[in-house]
């Protein structure tokens, strides 16, 4: 892995300049690294790469392909990814602030070490994914798909977590008494919900749920 696949300069910019390093990056196997990029783009394909350490800087890449990507210690600051793929890729040590994901597509994503500030996080996809120490506070996840997420060690607060769907995830030990928990859609035993922390008022507002420890 070397450095020669991060932009010349930081003029470069445009998704030209993000387009050209992953095509570079793909062409002799090597990681985009220390890369800084400010793009607008629509319908890029960037498929397949691997960042480290780089800067995504008040981007507009909607609608773009992610797939399977690699993001190592990479920070996400003021972008707008809505509608964008992020399919099987991996998040480690990763900063994500005042971030609009509106709609994108994180199914099967692995994040680890990731903290997750400020973002717009509503209706999108976050199905199969796995998501170890992670941090998430003031992120709207109002309509996002969580189906069948194995999760352990996450802090969630003052988030909207909003008419989720939650079926085949197990909440138990989460503690959701620091967000608005509102309309789960989980299975018709509620076995997703026993073991949850909520707040009383939270209680109130899903009577008949099973095992449910109040705070």
């Amino acid at each position: 892995m070397t450095d020669s696949a991060k932009p010349k300069s930081s003029a470069e910019t445009g998704a030209a300049c993000l387009t050209a390093c992953v095509q570079a990056a793909a062409e002799n196997d090597e990681t985009i690294v220390h890369g800084t990029f400010t793009e607008n783009g629509t319908g890029e394909d960037f498929s397949g790469a691997s960042f480290r350490a780089c800067r995504f800087l008040r981007c507009s890449l909607t609608g773009c392909d992610f797939t399977g990507c690699d993001f190592t210690e990479t920070v996400f600051e003021g972008c707008n990814f809505s509608g964008s793929t992020f399919r099987d890729c991996t998040f480690l040590g990763c900063t994500v602030q005042n971030a609009k994901w509106t709609g994108a597509d994180f199914s099967g994503a692995y994040f680890k070490n990731c903290t997750v500030k400020g973002c717009m996080l509503n209706l999108a996809a976050f199905d199969s994914c796995r998501v170890q120490n992670a941090d998430l506070t003031g992120c709207d996840c109002t309509g996002a798909s969580l189906c069948a997420v194995s999760w352990k060690q996450v802090h969630a607060a003052d988030c909207e977590l909003v008419e989720n769907n939650f079926f085949k995830t197990s909440l138990s030990g989460a503690d959701l008494s620091l967000c608005r928990f509102e309309a789960p859609v989980v299975s018709s035993d509620l076995t997703e919900l026993r073991g949850a922390k909520m707040t009383s008022l939270q209680f109130d507002g899903l009577a008949g749920l099973l095992k449910i420890k109040l705070v």
